[in-house]
């Protein structure tokens, strides 16, 4: 899977490295879809505002859209060159993307080329207000957007932001398009986003409970996923050592035990002597067992 982060001359720094940063992590779970950032642009070394230099992996005229899940397209100061992205090049190319089913990130400014393609009329959108010289939320008016006071807005697959620090919520908003959001989770889990000892899954149903005493760790499943054979199955599994999941963790166990009632499903795990479980693992195995076994369901 890849996302196109197309970068203007005088273009925001975190906004950029935001996506890049996100999406790599997705090399870190070998049952995360792996996300790749293709850079482009206009010229064959950018520079940003504040001191990067990027030579893009593309030429701008080399890009099949077809080839993308996502577009991102961060803002950038007028002052140092950012007028570029208001070229009808990019506005068809969102375009392109778009109507394919793709996603696109924007961040400040950088949904205005985006709401000029007429990609935004009657939708919610938010830019940065404070600009010198420009009126950034009444341009984005002037071109259909439904202007909303918030950090961040999500409407048809386009997510615009109203500055650089709600940058790493657009790529987090992106990944969960992209991936869905027990995959999110696990991402934004690894990056110390969240470490709940309670997950919830609200578009699956499904919700767990980790607890540990005296040298066992528990982990309760409720509702209707407890009810899953394939998820009974799974669970057989990791007693006989054979977890789909990739982790170690069971290797410092001298057992599991697994009891089920109508409504509720749990998993008691023994600790060797000596031995530790890093509940954070352990939690990524169970993100993972639920949603493989209520997708093949």
């Amino acid at each position: 899977m890849k996302v196109l982060l197309f970068l203007a001359e005088g273009f925001e720094d975190l906004e950029a490295i935001s996506i890049l940063d996100v999406m790599g992590w997705t090399q870190y779970r070998e049952w995360v879809p792996t996300i790749e950032v293709v850079t482009t642009g206009f010229r064959p070394v950018i520079r940003s505002r504040f001191g990067l230099r990027i030579e893009p992996d593309i030429p701008f005229d080399g890009i099949e859209p077809s080839d993308y899940a996502a577009l991102a397209i961060p803002g950038g100061f007028h002052s140092h060159g950012f007028d570029e992205a208001y070229d009808e090049r990019l506005r068809q190319l969102a375009r392109d993307i778009h109507v394919q089913g793709g996603w696109i990130a924007t961040f400040c400014v950088g949904v205005l080329p985006v709401a000029e393609a007429g990609l935004l009329k009657d939708k919610q959108a938010t830019t940065y207000p404070y600009s010198r010289n420009h009126d950034n939320l009444g341009r984005l008016e002037e071109l259909g957007a439904r202007v909303v006071d918030e950090p961040v807005a999500v409407d048809d697959r386009i997510i615009s932001c109203a500055g650089p620090a709600s940058s790493l919520e657009v790529a987090w908003r992106l990944l969960e398009g992209l991936l869905g959001a027990a995959l999110s989770e696990e991402v934004k889990r690894l990056m110390r986003v969240d470490d709940r000892e309670s997950r919830v899954d609200e578009n699956r149903e499904m919700k767990y409970q980790i607890q540990q005493k005296d040298g066992e760790l528990t982990i309760g499943v409720d509702g209707a996923a407890s009810g899953n054979p394939k998820l009974l199955d799974a669970f057989q599994k990791c007693r006989e050592g054979r977890c789909d999941c990739s982790t170690d963790e069971y290797d410092k166990l001298e057992g599991i035990q697994v009891e089920q009632t109508k409504d509720h499903l749990s998993l008691r795990l023994k600790v060797k002597p000596g031995q530790s479980l890093d509940r954070n693992a352990v939690a990524a195995c169970m993100d993972h067992t639920l949603m493989k076994s209520t997708k093949s369901n």
